[in-house]
């Protein structure tokens, strides 16, 4: 995993994640291109309901909501909208195609989850 920072990209006129690593330097300084709060991505967020895979059997799917803590099956996490991207990566809900014993966790709100993912303008940023 790699750091990143969120700011206000001076280039692209929106806020993006810039990966911390590959800063080299400032440029220049001076003023902020606009205020935090303008960053609706960041202060907006978004509810990903979590359930067991549908694919797994049902002691399969009994064992996956005991382990992530899913009362009832499932679970709501609320997400900044621009860390939703960071969110799929370690819990694999970037492969729901994959194996589903590779896949134990679905989300099941997957079509209202891509429309609040493609969205989000936080996209990762290379060096300043």
């Amino acid at each position: 995993m790699r750091w990143h920072v969120r700011g206000f990209c001076h280039i692209d006129g929106a806020f993006r994640d810039f990966v911390l690593s590959r800063w080299r330097g400032l440029r220049a300084t001076g003023p902020g291109g606009a205020p935090a709060g303008a960053d609706q991505d960041w202060t907006e967020t978004f509810q990903v309901e979590l359930q067991p895979n549908t694919a797994l059997s049902p002691s399969q799917q009994e064992a996956v909501a005991w382990e992530y803590d899913m009362p009832g099956g499932r679970a709501a996490l609320s997400v900044r909208k621009a860390l939703l991207y960071y969110l799929k990566k370690p819990l694999r809900l970037d492969r729901p195609d994959d194996l589903p014993s590779e896949t134990p966790i679905v989300v099941a709100n997957r079509q209202a989850f891509e429309i609040a993912l493609a969205s989000a303008t936080g996209t990762v940023r290379g060096s300043v």
